[in-house]
């Protein structure tokens, strides 16, 4: 078994996520629960932080832009920030990014599943929702390696 695997099948919430088929659990709350995989957001958001999550809201979505949102991902959900909203209602399409990533493609509405409301880190507890980072192209790439390398560490760690 790779470290990768190992990793998700030790993480916290695999039990939770296993019963559920995967699809985001329903907590007491009302806010939908995941995880999340990549480190495009890190370090505010982690590969493997848990995040919750509430339906994105009726009517326009301007206002959300700097917010984070979950979106479907071919991995697994992932947490981007909002940066663009565009079209008109029943055709709106919104651009996320990470902070240390360049934007995705724009997606439909459908496809963004949520907006993030808290984020809790296995080990530590709920953290903050981090502040957009502001650090040019330069800061954003050497920051990504590092956090590819802790990333690959935290795997490696699990094993």
């Amino acid at each position: 078994m790779s470290a990768e695997a190992r990793y998700w099948e030790r993480h916290p919430a695999a039990a939770l996520l296993a019963r559920t088929g995967g699809d985001a659990p329903l907590t007491a709350s009302g806010l939908r629960l995941t995880r999340t995989y990549g480190c495009c957001m890190w370090p505010g958001v982690r590969e493997g932080d848990l995040v919750f999550y509430a339906p994105l809201p009726d009517g326009r979505l301007e206002g959300l832009i700097g917010q984070i949102g979950i979106a479907r991902a071919e991995r697994g959900p992932i947490a981007h920030r909002i940066l663009r909203v565009f079209g008109g209602p029943g055709n709106e399409r919104l651009v996320l990014g990470g902070d240390l990533a360049e934007a995705d493609p724009p997606r439909r509405r459908e496809d963004v599943l949520g907006l993030v409301k808290a984020v809790y880190r296995p080990g530590q507890g709920f953290v903050d929702l981090p502040p957009r980072l502001e650090i040019g192209p330069f800061g954003a790439a050497i920051l990504s390696e590092i956090g590819r390398f802790f990333t690959w560490a935290a795997r490696v760690a699990s094993s």
